[in-house]
C-alpha cells in the first residue's frame, strides 16, 4: 500500500524540521523549495497558482517511484487539503496527516528567530501566522475525517 502523508500546522509549528530529522528527503515535496528554485526566493509568493497545479502530480510520481510521498506545507485549510486529497481517491493509498499544533505567539517567535539566524525559510509576517492558525483551528475536526491515520506530533 502506497502513502501519502501530509504535515499540517501553520507557519513555524516544526513541520520541516520534523520531516528533516525523520524523512528521506527525496520523499518530499516542498512548495517553499520549489518556489526558491523558480525564483530564488523561498518567499515569492507569486508562482504560487502554478506551484499547486503541479503539486499533485508531484506527489503521485513520489508515490510510484518510491511508495510514500510527503506534501512539506502548513495544509491547514480544509478545502485546499481536499483539492489535493481528491486526486488520490486510490483505495491503495493511505492517507497520513502528521498534525503539528502550536501557541501562535510561539510559531511566531521561532520564524523571527530563523530569520535572524539568516536559515532560509519563509518570511511569514505576524497575520499571515494568526490567519493560518486560525485555519487550523477553524478545520481542526476535518483532519479525522480526512485521514485515515492522524499522527500528533
Amino acid at each position: 500500500m502506497k502513502k501519502l502523508i501530509f504535515t499540517i500546522g501553520c507557519s513555524g509549528s516544526g513541520k520541516s524540521t520534523y520531516i528533516k530529522k525523520n524523512i528521506d528527503s527525496k520523499l518530499v515535496v516542498s512548495p517553499d523549495e520549489i518556489r526558491k528554485k523558480i525564483s530564488g526566493d523561498i518567499s515569492d509568493q507569486s508562482q504560487n497558482y502554478k506551484i499547486w497545479r503541479a503539486v499533485p502530480e508531484l506527489l503521485r510520481r513520489k508515490m510510484e517511484k518510491y511508495g510514500i510521498a510527503v506534501l512539506d506545507a502548513t495544509n491547514v485549510d480544509t478545502k485546499d487539503r481536499q483539492k489535493i486529497l481528491n486526486h488520490f481517491q486510490d483505495n491503495d493509498i493511505k492517507k497520513i496527516a502528521i498534525v503539528f499544533n502550536i501557541d501562535p505567539d510561539e510559531a511566531k517567535k521561532r520564524v523571527r528567530k530563523d530569520i535572524e539566524s539568516g536559515i532560509d525559510r519563509s518570511n511569514v509576517p505576524d497575520y499571515a501566522i494568526d490567519r493560518q492558525c486560525k485555519k487550523f483551528r477553524d478545520g481542526y475536526n476535518d483532519i479525522e475525517k480526512q485521514f485515515d491515520k492522524v499522527i500528533y506530533a
